[in-house]
């Protein structure tokens, strides 16, 4: 910690030389960014004016990492540096706020002698923890939004709801209740990186005024917002203007405006995508959008929008269409299994095969497969050559334990996880190679099955009577929205069997990581070097994926997606 100590006068001459300007401020009295830097405009011109905007309703529906919950600091620890006021910041839980304290805000205060100097005691020792921190008159409260008994104590005049799409919804209003005091500058802010449409900032933001971030064109002078679909040429890789298709210089984009859709309304809504970063090249953004673990994502997090899927899944008449010849009944080459379980087994068999004069892979199932018995299912994995497989492993607990101490190291034992504890440890899936075991997020490996049969990225076998077994299947499913556990969350729900589309999400998650098969290796366990073309040997723990594997065989190609 900074040992400082100025006269209070110093103190109060800079309260006076700031006072009105938040800019000024800042650098007089030197504060720097959580990584020791200086705050600089130039790559950051769209923060100064929601920096500087004062309406007592702010709400930010932005991309992730462009600078919204920093600048949201910054306002109130200008405020709560100057005038004696409560404010509480919330964010999703309580491990959330211990990171956000340790990394932002703790290092901003502690290495700014002017902040530091308006630490106010309590007893012999600063008031400076987690949760709470006394700066001159104020109090500033770090909650998270989960804990339902710490919203009910403190009445406060700005509350600061970060990521508020993955709070809890009736808490965040609990909080909200907290401004209602005779006295409270009753001023509420509240951002996140968006979730689906109108729910949560994308609800806020369109009631209110709706500010959009505008470039102007150097060439032909047209003002524009900047989209994914218009304003990037995805052959040369760059952004362009969507009126003259000339490029758009990085100085074009740092030079933007905020226009209002609707001025007169009262709360004051910014929304901004990554396009708008100078530093963030279109090249960028087409790799995130290649790489990206589900559509959602990608339109949540780069692009700062609210997306969810259609409610059908897949028609009959377009998984006929990715059907080009009849079943396979074994093969000579390695494969990769899916395998849901239940009354009998349902195996869907594949490879992923290179597309002919491209760089490009498609999923194909060699055979859809209904088995009735353990025996018969040995016998499958015999004839196919099974090199990586995932199963689940309910409800026959026994079984799937016994075939996969059989197949050792070659079929993993499949856990589906739901809510946000899991998602904290990981996004899509989790390998545990020694215990054979494959954690994978259920709704978003759904998502993600479906954006690939919608891409069609799959051939399918024709001729087979299972084909429309898993068509019956798929029609068995439907995507819901319901409120769990306070927050509005999307749900695959069945109305009959589903065995083969479960089959065919499992085979999905062990394309991922399938690449030994794919270089002619005859390793039977993960633990030992595959047969890999410039690569170190993996880590015990690791799987290489496909992306990592053409990553360094093909020069840099990261993506197994059929092209359109």
């Amino acid at each position: 910690m900074i040992k400082f100590n100025p006269e209070l006068k110093n103190l109060e001459a800079i309260d006076q030389l700031s006072a009105g300007s938040i800019i000024n401020w800042i650098q007089l009295i030197g504060l720097k960014t959580p990584k020791g830097w200086p705050f600089e405009w130039k790559d950051h011109g769209y923060l100064i004016q929601p920096l500087t905007d004062w309406a007592p309703r702010l709400v930010f529906k932005k991309a992730s990492q462009l600078g919204f919950s920093l600048i949201s600091l910054l306002k109130i620890l200008y405020q709560t540096s100057r005038r004696g006021i409560s404010t509480i910041y919330t964010l999703p839980t309580t491990s959330d706020v211990r990171k956000f304290v340790a990394a932002r805000v703790d290092p901003m205060i502690e290495n700014c002698p002017y902040l530091y100097a308006k630490m106010r005691p309590t007893g012999s020792a600063l008031a400076d923890s987690t949760e709470l921190k006394r700066i001159g008159n104020s109090t500033l409260y770090f909650r998270g939004s989960f804990a339902e008994t710490v919203a009910q104590t403190i009445d406060s005049d700005i509350n600061v709801i970060d990521e508020l799409d993955f709070s809890k919804p009736d808490i965040a209003e609990m909080y909200e209740e907290r401004l209602e005091g005779s006295n409270s500058l009753n001023w509420m802010y509240q951002f996140s990186v968006p979730s689906i449409p109108g729910f949560g900032v994308d609800k806020l933001y369109e009631d209110s005024c709706q500010y959009k971030w505008y470039v102007r064109c150097s060439k032909c002078s047209k003002l524009q917002t900047l989209s994914f679909e218009y304003n990037i040429d995805q052959i040369k890789r760059i952004y362009v203007c969507k009126f003259c298709k000339n490029e758009l210089t990085d100085e074009d984009r740092r030079s933007g405006i905020w226009v209002a859709k609707y001025p007169e309304r009262p709360v004051h809504g910014y929304h901004i995508s990554q396009l708008a970063a100078p530093w963030i090249s279109a090249d960028r953004i087409l790799k995130k959008e290649e790489k990206a673990r589900s559509k959602k994502h990608f339109y949540n997090y780069t692009l700062g929008e609210a997306y969810h899927m259609q409610t059908r899944l897949i028609t009959e008449n377009e998984i006929y269409g990715m059907q080009t010849g009849p079943e396979e009944s074994s093969s000579a080459q390695a494969t990769v299994f899916g395998i849901d379980q239940g009354d009998n087994f349902y195996v869907a068999i594949g490879r992923l095969e290179k597309i002919e004069d491209s760089k490009l892979f498609q999923k194909r199932i060699l055979a859809l497969r209904i088995v009735k018995s353990e025996e018969d299912l040995q016998d499958l994995i015999k004839r196919f050559d099974m090199r990586l497989g995932i199963m689940d492993a309910m409800p026959n607990k026994h079984t799937a334990n016994k075939l996969a101490e059989l197949y050792k190291g070659r079929l993993f034992l499949a856990f589906y996880q739901t809510g946000r504890a899991a998602k904290e440890k990981f996004e899509l899936s989790q390998w545990n190679l020694s215990a054979q075991q494959v954690h994978i997020q259920r709704t978003e490996s759904l998502d993600k099955l479906i954006e690939s049969l919608d891409k069609r990225q799959w051939v399918l076998p024709a001729l087979s009577e299972n084909v429309k077994v898993l068509i019956k299947h798929v029609k068995n499913i439907s995507i819901n929205y319901s409120i769990l556990f306070g927050q509005k969350t999307k749900l695959y729900v069945k109305s009959g069997p589903d065995d083969f589309f479960h089959a065919l999400n499992y085979l999905n998650i062990a394309f991922e990581k399938s690449s030994r098969f794919m270089l002619g290796s005859g390793t039977a366990t993960p633990q030992v070097k595959y047969g890999r073309i410039g690569l170190d040997e993996i880590k015990k723990d690791e799987i290489p994926s496909v992306e990592e594997i053409q990553s360094e065989r093909q020069g840099g190609f990261t993506h197994i997606d059929i092209s359109e």
